[in-house]
């Protein structure tokens, strides 16, 4: 007990961990405000009608659910792939922004009935608990129902979003005991020096020359491995003594082998949850995994353990990590990891704190969109290939004709494909 509260243990801050157990017979949502004295303190709140047939049919039971979404959607990225691979860039824009709205279609739907169906009684439980709002919440639920946006579920309010993030900092953690681990190494970290291990591009086809992190800090602060030059064998040289790595790469999810889920650098060479396995990140405040669907947990094998990229990078000692839910054009995953190190370093924001308010920026406009001249990457799911390369010509041709339509839906980012698919991970 004394091991677990730990987790929840003063260090004069306000917030909670929230432990979501579903079952067959429903949910339990447990509040535990940080500073709980005993474990039977822990308030309770139980949502009969959430069980675990609920979450089966959320995810996978029927033709509607979550993840034959996602698998439709994985299938018709690969269309648009194979087609800019031929050099058709109109179609394979076409295509891209098809499939973009059908998932954009799907997680609309999804987050109010997160919402409606368990997030608003996560929400109730903590203000009945007495946790001030906008402090952080530390939700540790099992593995199959972290894969779900739950930090973006919400309603349309006033024409816009009004999301379970706007009124807490939301994060992701495995376990209490996790959680007690990554509380100590943050505060213990904050007089260390500020420094960067950038990742940028390996492949050559993301259209980008400069990891958006590196605006945070000092030139000399800054080791960039671009290009050919990210490697495996540069970057396992500079990683362990890195104290902030931003990734702008591509990325694998192995639904059935998480031990297969990685990162692609240079070559097409993979780094991934087996290396973190021998990889001491003990210096780690934050790691932004720019890269697609990184932040899934493989469910196949164990659906209520957390086995995928996220956890890995915990258990190699990183206090935080950013990771995404699905695939995300470049030009989203841009201009959030800049705000993203410019809050945390520059302002000294936490990295939850950090992460809602960008989502709020995404939704009110103000972050920067695509020029219609500088074309788009699509991070795929494929680890290898980006969905389309300069679709400069292409953009052109939808421009002139009636077909502007077809571009809203990549630059447009208030829409929630855009910035509810990016979570945290750790504190």
């Amino acid at each position: 007990q004394a091991a677990l509260l730990a987790g929840v243990s003063g260090l004069g801050e306000k917030g909670a961990a929230v432990v979501i157990s579903v079952s067959t017979h429903g949910t339990a949502i447990f509040v535990l405000p940080y500073g709980l004295p005993r474990l039977s303190d822990a308030k309770v709140r139980n949502v009969p009608s959430f069980t675990t047939t609920t979450l089966s049919n959320i995810l996978l039971s029927q033709e509607d659910s979550w993840l034959p979404k996602y698998t439709e959607m994985q299938v018709g990225l690969r269309r648009a792939a194979q087609m800019a691979r031929t050099g058709n860039h109109q179609h394979s824009l076409r295509q891209l922004a098809n499939v973009f709205s059908e998932w954009n279609t799907c997680v609309e739907a999804m987050l109010p009935h997160l919402w409606k169906s368990l997030i608003r009684h996560v929400d109730h439980a903590l203000r009945n608990a007495g946790v001030p709002s906008g402090s952080p919440v530390n939700l540790i639920v099992p593995g199959r129902l972290s894969i779900l946006p739950l930090h973006a579920a919400g309603q349309r309010k006033g024409g816009g979003w009004h999301t379970f993030s706007d009124d807490w900092e939301v994060s992701y953690v495995p376990s209490l005991q996790i959680l007690a681990t990554l509380r100590r190494r943050a505060k213990r970290r904050s007089a260390r020096r500020e420094n960067l291990l950038a990742v940028t591009d390996p492949l050559g086809d993301l259209h980008i020359t400069t990891n958006p992190a590196v605006t945070a800090f000092e030139p000399s602060a800054v080791k960039e491995l671009k290009g050919p030059h990210a490697s495996r064998q540069s970057f396992l040289k500079a990683v362990n003594a890195c104290r902030y790595a931003s990734f702008f790469c591509h990325g694998i999810w192995d639904n059935s082998n998480p031990d297969n889920s990685a990162l692609i650098l240079a070559k097409g060479s993979r780094f991934g949850v087996k290396d973190l396995r021998t990889t001491r990140l003990d210096n780690c405040r934050l790691v932004a995994l720019g890269a697609c669907q990184s932040g899934l947990t493989s469910i196949a094998r164990s659906p209520d353990e957390h086995h995928g990229l996220p956890a890995a990078f915990l258990q190699a000692g990183a206090a935080s990590v950013v990771a995404t839910h699905w695939p995300m054009l470049t030009s989203t995953i841009e201009p959030a990891i800049r705000e993203l190190f410019q809050r945390q370093v520059r302002q000294g924001e936490r990295p939850a704190a950090a992460l809602c308010d960008i989502s709020k920026e995404f939704r009110a406009g103000h972050l920067a969109s695509p020029k219609p001249t500088s074309g788009f990457a699509a991070m795929t799911p494929f680890g290898d290939e980006s969905i389309v390369g300069d679709n400069t010509e292409a953009v052109k041709i939808f421009k002139n004709d009636a077909q502007k339509d077809i571009l809203a839906i990549l630059t447009d980012h208030t829409r929630p494909i855009h910035w509810a698919g990016t979570a945290l991970y750790g504190v």
